[in-house]
């Protein structure tokens, strides 16, 4: 903790770096970074990090390299790859260092500028500060800032990236996070067929409008389109698990924030399974079970008040749900080549 509250304090007062342009997304047309129309402005602010096309490709270098982690063997691409929407598919928990197992899944990574807070349980608040989280990890890749620096200084492919992108060969700590942060900004996923029939480029099938209906009836309050997360922390009935995880509370040592955890958005579920924090429901039929029948008439305690009474769906009125669910799948984002 030291280390990463030592990080943090130097981190956040750094100054603005003079390399990078002055308006935030001047770059937007070549760096592919858009906001879909109909969405709130993004949370991010742009105005320290402006996004420029050789700092977004030399954060997916740096994403995407083992040599960040210890022992060279975990990148941040290890456990949020593109094919899973950036989730570590099949994988019920994260997988680190030396083989160590985390306690939480690893989430999908899209739409990361409009969330207030990052994580499971809202640790971070920028995406800056939250790529040091992983990084300094003992059970994920267990690497001091200082490391970091420095064994990425002593590559000369990244001598030679750091200098086309920020102008000057300078290697530090900000610049390292600002890179990577920018790679993930452009992780936009809003391409599914949800998006093209608000676009009115498409059209619901029977099935997937009545499903719609059930879902604004009975998911929409936490689950807000269009980015289908509220961004608040619930606790959703599930017990305590194995490793006791008290989510939110793990943060703010706030008792009534005990098993609170994150709404996650439901966009891309046919990529990101299994589903949950600690990935115990290996199907969407899990999960809807869990809503409708493991949610006790005498809910657990820290049971958020909306699910007291749990969610009761028929058998016909699932079917419709997971049509619905269907249609927030974004293959193209999954499988867009510039994210590989």
């Amino acid at each position: 903790m030291p280390l990463l509250l030592g990080a943090l304090l130097a981190f956040s007062g750094c100054r603005k770096d003079p390399a990078i342009p002055e308006n935030p997304l001047a770059a937007s047309a070549e760096t592919g970074f858009h906001i879909p129309a109909g969405w709130p402005a993004p949370y991010y602010s742009f105005s320290e990090n402006p996004l420029k096309p050789e700092i977004i490709q030399l954060g997916k270098k740096l994403f995407n390299d083992p040599k960040l982690s210890r022992d060279s063997t975990i990148s941040c691409g290890s456990c949020h790859q593109p094919a899973g929407a950036f989730s570590q598919t099949g994988h019920i928990i994260s997988h680190g260092v030396d083989g160590r197992l985390g306690t939480r899944n690893s989430p999908g990574l899209f739409n990361l500028v409009w969330h207030p807070s990052l994580m499971w349980d809202g640790g971070a608040n920028n995406l800056e500060t939250q790529i040091l989280i992983p990084l300094q990890s003992h059970v994920e890749m267990e690497m001091s800032p200082q490391e970091l620096v420095t064994r990425v200084s002593a590559q000369p492919i990244y001598q030679k990236a750091f200098l086309e992108a920020w102008g000057t060969p300078e290697i530090n700590l900000a610049r390292i996070l600002k890179s990577m942060a920018q790679f993930e900004a452009t992780l936009i996923s809003d391409g599914a067929k949800w998006d093209r029939v608000q676009r009115r480029q498409a059209s619901f099938t029977a099935d997937e409008a009545r499903g719609e209906k059930v879902f604004m009836a009975n998911c929409a309050v936490c689950h807000k389109p269009p980015l289908f997360t509220d961004f608040a922390f619930r606790s959703n009935g599930l017990s305590a698990g194995v490793a006791n995880d008290s989510g939110r509370m793990r943060i703010n040592r706030n008792e009534g924030d005990k098993y609170k955890f994150k709404v996650p958005s439901l966009r891309n579920l046919a990529f990101t399974a299994p589903y949950f924090h600690d990935g115990r429901a290996a199907t969407i039929d899990d999960v809807l079970k869990h809503y409708s029948e493991g949610i006790a008439a005498q809910p657990a305690p820290y049971t958020d008040p909306q699910l007291h009474n749990g969610i009761r769906l028929d058998a016909t009125e699932k079917e419709q749900l997971k049509a619905f669910l269907q249609t927030l799948n974004d293959t193209a984002f999954a499988r867009n080549p510039a994210f590989r």
